[in-house]
């Protein structure tokens, strides 16, 4: 029997560490979220074009 997806929600929460928060040696890293949504949302659609070939 066969399985059909006809939606799949991700959902994703992107915390900032906040560990060493008064050392000042490192650097906090700037994180653009909407770029890493992006970079998933392209990664996801990849896999499913990949399956759908098969």
């Amino acid at each position: 029997m066969a399985v059909e997806i006809k939606e799949m929600v991700i959902r994703a929460t992107i915390v900032a560490d906040k560990h060493g928060e008064g050392d000042q040696s490192s650097a906090p890293v700037a994180v653009d979220q909407n770029e890493i949504i992006k970079e998933c949302v392209k990664e996801v659609l990849r896999i499913i074009k990949k399956n759908n070939r098969r």
